[in-house]
């Protein structure tokens, strides 16, 4: 069964030249970067390039973070615009999906963050000027590392402080993320720990004192508040439309990490904290290790702190009480979204234009190379447009009437202990 709807394309392809074999995390080298379009347009340049991810690092196929610079002693960044509409930038990401045999589940559920965020008039304005609305764009690619066919990825924006409107020099912008599911990343300790297991400054990369209590007030206030407390008090802390979105979001799309292994948390003024969707290729169905499908996936019971149960927050603190706290309005949120934007023909559209984009030809050739793609038997356009459909169904049956219930969700669950 072909992967896409079928058809043969010429994809840009990626060089990479230079001491790539046996790059380790953290670790950056120089290479030489080239980019052919398939217009014949070329970008020629160095870089500094590392591996990039958590849980992808144990792949074969890695992902890699490149910033760009015009010489080979890399003293000046080069900024190029890679696609129309996009910003110049000089940091890009190169995604081999490699759990996700469609290559299309980031892109696309990124794309329909976009119009989560885009189409409430509540989101921060900072996100309004930048690429995108804070979510990564990106496009089909192949690979080559010193002459070696590696297959398909994608290029994509990377994601930082510029991507999200943020200012390096205004302390009050704040990025963090949280590295796993723990208590303290699920808000059930009311001082943040910063450490590969808890929580991660992604901007600026070390804290200030003052930054460190801004995020402490963020986190004690979850940690400490009662659902009537919160609702009382939570516009003063954070942007609960923002927030909204995100606990509908990341029920539609299945987004398991989402909750508490690979959540974004922002501020523009040190007081108001919001969430960003970001990593979701595990969406739509695929577990994270590519093998398996939820629903049938017994790992998800096992592996995630609160049994897979995303209606709860999957034990996240914050998300179960912005549902507890506010059910009319996420009734509400659901009843707009489903209007236009939240659809089975236009969610199935936007995965069927990314995967014709990529080409059969080229999903046949990176099966051939990466032979071991975990999900190449289990997932195609087929199973993803069954997933949508599926997937909006019961969310339609949670959230028409989530006034009624949200009150036969169980939200006494307690987090593990750290280990």
């Amino acid at each position: 069964m072909p992967q896409s709807a079928s058809s043969t394309v010429d994809l840009p392809t990626v060089k990479l030249t230079g001491p790539l074999t046996n790059l380790e995390a953290h670790q950056k080298k120089v290479i030489k970067f080239r980019l052919k379009k398939a217009n014949g347009k070329k970008v020629k340049a160095y870089a500094k390039i590392r591996l990039q991810g958590q849980h992808s690092l144990k792949f074969p196929e890695k992902n890699y973070a490149v910033t760009l610079y015009s010489g080979s002693k890399c003293k000046h960044k080069l900024s190029v615009k890679l696609q129309s509409g996009w910003r110049k930038s000089s940091k890009y990401v190169l995604k081999a999906n490699y759990t996700d045999s469609t290559s299309a589940r980031n892109l696309v559920s990124a794309d329909l963050w976009s119009d989560f965020v885009r189409f409430d008039s509540n989101h921060p304005s900072q996100l309004k000027s930048k690429n995108n609305f804070g979510a990564v764009q990106g496009f089909p690619v192949t690979l080559k590392i010193n002459g070696d066919y590696h297959g398909l990825y994608t290029l994509t924006t990377a994601k930082g402080r510029k991507l999200w409107g943020m200012s390096k020099k205004d302390s009050s912008n704040i990025a963090i993320r949280s590295n796993g599911y723990s208590r303290n990343t699920l808000f059930y300790q009311s001082v943040a720990k910063f450490d590969e297991k808890n929580w991660q400054s992604l901007s600026p990369s070390k804290l200030s004192d003052q930054q460190q209590k801004s995020v402490n007030r963020f986190v004690s206030f979850i940690s400490n508040s009662s659902v009537a407390q919160f609702k009382q008090n939570a516009h003063r802390y954070l942007n609960i439309p923002m927030l909204i979105n995100y606990y509908i979001f990341t029920n539609l799309t299945h987004n398991q990490d989402g909750a508490g292994r690979n959540m974004i948390y922002l501020t523009n003024d040190n007081q108001h904290w919001y969430p960003i969707a970001y990593d979701l290729d595990a969406t739509w169905g695929l577990y994270e290790n590519g093998k398996i499908l939820y629903p049938s996936a017994r790992q998800v019971r096992y592996n995630y702190p609160n049994g897979g149960d995303l209606r709860s927050g999957e034990g996240n603190r914050l998300l179960q009480l912005v549902a507890e706290s506010f059910p009319q309005e996420i009734q509400a949120r659901w009843h707009f979204l489903r209007k236009d934007i939240v659809t089975t023909n236009r969610i199935n559209n936007k995965f069927k234009n990314a995967m014709l984009a990529v080409g059969e030809n080229n999903y046949q050739d990176n099966f051939k190379v990466n032979s071991n793609i975990p999900s190449k038997k289990i997932t195609n356009l087929e199973q993803l447009n069954k997933a949508v459909k599926r997937q909006i169904s019961e969310n339609d049956q949670l959230f028409n009437n989530f006034t009624k219930n949200v009150h036969q969700i169980d939200f006494n669950y307690t987090a593990p202990l750290t280990k």
